[in-house]
């Protein structure tokens, strides 16, 4: 999974590089985005459930409505 699938900095959106030093927080919905991802990537496998169930748990202690959670728009989604 690549960070800058879910991530863009916010002054220069075509620049997908560290460099400066600072940190890089994820909002409630990017790390929503991250889940989704990881559950649909374990769908068949024993790990199915656990991933699934960490999703519905992250959105039910954050009030999130899963269905409200669009596509990844992170730096290399944006250059697709």
């Amino acid at each position: 999974m690549l960070f800058w699938n879910y991530y863009s900095n916010s002054g220069k959106k075509e620049n997908t590089r560290w460099g400066t030093g600072l940190f890089r927080y994820m909002t409630d919905q990017m790390a929503v985005q991250v889940l989704r991802d990881i559950a649909d990537m374990k769908k068949g496998t024993k790990y199915e459930k656990s991933a699934d169930d960490l999703l519905k748990y992250f959105c039910s202690i954050n009030n999130i409505d899963l269905t409200s959670i669009g596509p990844e728009v992170g730096a290399l989604k944006q250059s697709e």
